[in-house]
């Protein structure tokens, strides 16, 4: 997936210079900002293990907030997946090119979701209500984070800010000319 450009979170990788440090909120940001999770598991127990089970679970309840989010399963034999994914599609690993094919639906989703979303997507230029930078924001929320300054706003109020500021250029452009 990293050959594909993909940022992966494995935590045993990922999280190994993190010794002596609580590594859960960690865990947590990869799953809330993750937009597709693989659960790999060659024998039943591994995808019941706790901490395995503790992160598709979780991922599964933000994935209801966001239809977005997409779990792939790998496995050895289709029985081996826990009772709640008995009737989804796995990548058998013993097949041939497994990770490969693993890899290739992956990149096939994320590319479709990523071209529904921006067809969804409208976005319009705001103006931060507490740094005054311009930002784009989507006028169906009702507040957000500034990237500039890292301050929460009102998107609506947000939007009028910017409103605002290009009358008053319009206004001034325009001083001296009959309208």
């Amino acid at each position: 997936l990293e050959n594909y450009g993909y940022k992966v979170f494995f935590s045993r990788v990922t999280l190994q210079d993190k010794i002596g440090v609580n590594f859960e909120p960690y865990i947590f940001a990869a799953l809330k900002s993750a937009q597709v999770m693989v659960v790999i598991g060659t024998r039943p127990e591994y995808f019941e293990a706790t901490w395995v089970k503790n992160e598709w679970s979780r991922f599964l309840k933000l994935r209801e907030n966001d239809k977005d989010k997409q779990l792939f399963f790998a496995c050895d034999n289709i029985d081996d997946l826990p009772r709640a994914f008995s009737q989804r599609q796995a990548q058998l690993l013993t097949e041939p090119n497994a990770i490969q094919n693993l890899a290739y639906n992956i990149k096939k989703y994320i590319t479709i979701a990523r071209e529904n979303t921006e067809s969804k997507t409208k976005t319009v230029i705001a103006k931060c209500t507490n740094c005054n930078k311009n930002i784009e924001v989507d006028p169906d929320k009702e507040a957000a984070v500034c990237p500039h300054c890292n301050k929460p706003y009102i998107v609506a109020k947000a939007i009028e800010n910017a409103a605002k500021k290009e009358i008053k250029e319009t206004q001034s452009e325009n001083k001296g000319f009959d309208v």
